[in-house]
């Protein structure tokens, strides 16, 4: 799933959301805590930009920084 992130277009809001929870991804990294990781999983999931009206802000492509922190944590996770 944190793959696919890569791939989606959202607005502003749902880019900051992204990158909150893949900041605690890391965080749960760090820390080797397995159930905090499942936590940060499973808010990515249900992030409440899924089922937004279409049209009502501009959806983009992830900003560097957020695409970078999710690579970041891809790579982390090849580590562990």
């Amino acid at each position: 799933m944190l793959q696919d992130t890569l791939r989606w277009k959202l607005t502003e809001r749902g880019w900051s959301l992204v990158d909150d929870t893949v900041r605690l991804m890391l965080a749960a990294l760090d820390a080797h805590d397995p159930v905090l990781f499942q936590k940060a999983t499973d808010q990515l999931d249900v992030l409440p930009f899924r089922g937004k009206k279409a049209g009502t802000e501009p959806e983009v492509p992830a900003p560097e920084p957020v695409r970078d922190r999710i690579n970041d944590t891809i790579h982390g996770l090849g580590q562990k």
